[in-house]
């Protein structure tokens, strides 16, 4: 292959959306220049940056194949991401933050390794997930691994093998150890895939497009591999940031809850569908911090909900162990509501969610445990029927032993 075919069609395009990060923009770029393959390129979209990062720019132009957008004024994340979608040219795309970084100067020739090789094999990964770090920016502190060594375990006790398709990873796609493992933890996407599929972010989400847009790759029926590897470093705690807190209810931040259930609801999935909700009141319990935002808290639910079609009945009908965490959370509101009412009922809802979500545990325990038992059944059925065939064999021989010995009486 030529080199003008490589950077016209690079293996890889890396994406990065970008407003107000320019002091941090550099280590991100680092981190990218220094990686030992080159086969990739890398866009930048400034979404209306006021901090003059075009030194930063001019710089890395000099080091990497790299494309500036500049957008005059903001138009949101999700239209910044569609758009580098739309100008990227690698074979598989991949999103970074401004505040995030690469692990260290492999990544990419490693990940191109597993492709060639799942290429040598006829195989075409979709998706390829990694494990990444979270470092908390300010205090230059590693919080935690999200890995998916603890998934790939557990797929593999269930005798399933990559790829994991839809049908697969379904049942486990909303678990505690699990619920953000589809929607994150990407490496790389299947550029192709995409396309074909028609996908793009959702302009007007402010917050959680990349969950709703990864979803629907997921549900879409992704050829998903698993690949054991520090990956990435997250920023959190950063201004600006996409992972950053946010400290009071505001609805803008909030629509993507309601697109993740219709994305849901769009694939038939109605357990699935109810399971999602327990995991987005925790995510806004956590968040609420005084009586005012509950009350926008309970309000906004109840409209997403209502648009949505759910109800009670709803619940009831598909999963009524579910019943009691909705009575608990839609309650009438008390006229002399305090605070601390407030926090009593949000941790009476995480309460019900995490019996919820032990009770499926123990239900996943209990068919493992079935299942254990049916193949002891079937074997000693085995063994039973062989033990009969035997001696059911050993009276017929016996039988014709006999005919054989004793000769006719003569009259």
């Amino acid at each position: 292959m030529s080199r003008d075919k490589i950077i016209k069609e690079p293996l890889i395009t890396i994406i990065i959306p970008c407003r107000n990060m320019a002091s941090l923009l550099g280590h991100c770029l680092d981190s990218i220049a220094e990686q030992t393959f080159k086969d990739f390129e890398v866009i930048i979209i400034d979404d209306g940056s006021t901090d003059h990062p075009e030194k930063v720019y001019k710089k890395y132009e000099r080091k990497i194949d790299l494309k500036v957008f500049v957008l005059p004024k903001s138009k949101g994340v999700a239209n910044a991401r569609n758009l580098g979608l739309e100008n990227s040219l690698g074979k598989y795309f991949s999103f970074i933050s401004a505040d995030d970084w690469y692990c260290d100067s492999n990544v990419f020739s490693d990940l191109a390794k597993l492709i060639c090789r799942l290429e040598a094999e006829n195989k075409t990964a979709d998706i390829i997930k990694t494990n990444y770090k979270y470092y908390d920016s300010l205090n230059q502190k590693l919080i935690r691994t999200r890995t998916i060594c603890d998934y790939k375990a557990k797929l593999e006790s269930r005798n399933i093998s990559q790829p994991f398709s839809t049908n697969d990873i379904i049942d486990d796609i909303n678990s505690e150890s699990y619920m953000s493992f589809p929607m994150h933890n990407e490496a790389v996407t299947r550029r192709e895939f995409v396309t074909s599929k028609g996908l793009k972010y959702l302009v007007g989400l402010q917050r959680g497009e990349d969950s709703v847009f990864n979803l629907e790759k997921i549900l879409g029926g992704a050829k998903i591999y698993l690949f054991d590897r520090a990956y990435k470093n997250i920023g959190v705690n950063v201004a600006n940031s996409t992972t950053s807190s946010l400290s009071s209810f505001s609805k803008n931040n909030w629509l993507w809850i309601k697109q993740y259930f219709l994305v849901l609801q769009r694939y038939n999935f109605p357990k699935l569908f109810l399971e999602s909700i327990p995991w987005s009141i925790r995510e806004f319990a956590s968040r609420v911090t005084s009586v005012e935002d509950y009350y926008k808290t309970i309000d906004f639910l109840n409209e997403v909900f209502k648009d949505i079609g759910l109800d009670r009945k709803f619940v009831k009908k598909h999963l009524p162990e579910y019943v009691d965490f909705f009575e608990t959370l839609f309650e009438k509101k008390k006229p002399n509501f305090t605070l601390s009412e407030m926090s009593q009922k949000t941790e009476r809802i995480s309460e019900l969610a995490e019996r919820i979500s032990k009770l499926k545990e123990r239900n996943l325990k209990l068919k493992e445990t079935i299942a254990e038992k049916n193949i002891k059944i079937a074997k000693l059925k085995g063994e039973l029927n062989s033990h009969l065939g035997v001696k059911r064999s050993a009276r017929l021989l016996a039988g014709n032993v006999k005919r054989k010995v004793i000769p006719p009486k003569h009259p």
